[in-house]
């Protein structure tokens, strides 16, 4: 019995220690991405890479090492999990060589590394590097000390607030809002409504970013609701597979509402004139690149801050048609899956206000490319965060190594 508690008390640290790890990876590699969003990183436009660029790549490869230490150092070994493991990869492995982006293989890494570490020590991490890095572009940008670029979009004009687009600033806000208010349980007090509606205001009065600002006022709206209503989780639970099958819903609706666009049907114009033609985009791209299972590789050409093009504008922001194009139908499956099982965790652990915040970021993601994007939207790392049980139990009671366990 001694033996077994000693190897139970081992198995406790050695995942308090792993955790720090991947924390520390986790919070190198946030930081990185989010530094690259800034104008100071962005340099003098996508022909130069600007010195923080190359600090930038360096320190993710940085959190890569880690994060792979992190996963040779746990004992997440099992049948079941490797199989999985397995099935998945090989689809992503697929898709890479349809679409040749490396992103998804290091996500896939940071997924598997997520394993047995706590869900709000990741969520905390995400949304105070997101809104350190916030705070100070858009007070550099008032005061000077970071460039504040001002696009003239027709009759709007559109702050860059020290982000490499007019946009970025507002996003970034809206994810996060959506982590403060996962780490508090859903609970905003009054005064943080008013906080939370006051900086929204001024991000829309600055950057002109509509959708942005018209998702976190629904955010502020559903979660004041949210605390005042005593009864949230019978709703959910009445619809319990309604809310599990949102995702491919959701992904069906937002792909058609994409593919059927027809600039004559008068209410699909003015739609895709608020949208700011992303339907219309949707449709060339889907009707030019096809779809397939694993995806293509394609050159994705946007507006940046100099407002240079390198060829034809054809970016895609609605995240299931980009995520459809780039990595094909089995993968976006894997995406709709993770966000499904999500669901049925926050519903099964009665986290109601977890499960409102991923039916609001999926509505949101029609319009953004953030589905599947960990340097906006930590949420989906979440997938695997927090699976104690990950570990086979008899590994657990001290009977051999989980690498052994493995083999059997």
């Amino acid at each position: 019995m001694k033996e077994i508690a000693r190897n139970e008390g081992n198995n406790q640290l050695n995942i308090r220690k792993t955790e720090v790890v991947f924390l520390l990876a986790f919070f190198v590699y946030m930081s990185a991405n989010i530094l690259d969003l800034t104008a100071v990183a962005f340099g003098q436009g996508n022909d130069r890479v600007s010195l923080i660029n190359i600090f930038t790549k360096m320190a993710r490869y940085v959190a890569y090492i880690l994060l792979a230490f992190k996963v040779i150092c746990s004992n997440i070994y099992n049948r079941k999990w490797i199989k999985l493991f397995l099935d998945v990869s090989c689809v992503i492995a697929i898709s890479f060589l349809g679409s040749f982006n490396k992103t998804i293989i290091f996500y896939l890494l940071i997924f598997i590394a997520a394993c047995n570490v706590e869900e709000n020590y990741i969520i905390k991490i995400s949304c105070a590097v997101q809104s350190v890095i916030l705070f100070v572009c858009v007070i550099g940008s008032r005061i000077g000390v970071i460039k504040d670029y001002v696009r003239q979009d027709g009759g709007r004009i559109r702050h860059f607030l020290g982000f490499s687009w007019t946009t970025t600033g507002a996003i970034l806000f809206v994810f996060i809002l959506l982590q403060y208010i996962y780490l508090k349980k859903g609970k905003l007090s009054i005064w943080e409504d008013i906080i939370a509606l006051g900086i929204s205001l001024y991000l829309y009065k600055m950057t002109n970013s509509r959708f942005a600002f018209l998702i976190s006022i629904i955010t502020i709206i559903i979660f004041a609701i949210y605390r005042l209503n005593v009864n949230n989780g019978r709703f959910i639970q009445k619809l319990k597979g309604v809310f599990i099958a949102s995702p491919v819903v959701v992904a069906i609706f937002a792909i058609l509402l994409h593919a059927f666009y027809n600039p004559q049907n008068t209410i699909y114009f003015q739609l895709n004139k608020l949208l700011s033609g992303r339907l219309a985009l949707g449709q060339n791209a889907m009707s030019e690149y096809g779809i397939s299972l694993f995806g293509k590789d394609i050159e994705w050409i946007g507006f940046n801050m100099k407002e240079t093009l390198r060829g034809t504008y054809n970016y895609v922001d609605c995240s299931y048609v980009k995520i459809l194009l780039d990595h094909g139908i089995l993968f976006l499956g894997i995406v709709l899956l993770a966000y499904a099982y999500m669901l049925k965790k926050s519903i099964q652990k009665k986290q109601y206000y977890y499960t409102w915040i991923l039916m609001i970021i999926m509505i949101f993601c029609i319009t953004e490319p953030r589905l599947f994007d960990i340097t906006f939207n930590p949420f989906i790392v979440l997938t695997l965060a927090g699976q104690k049980s990950i570990v086979d139990k008899n590994v657990k009671r001290g009977m051999g190594d989980a690498r052994e366990y493995a083999k059997k």
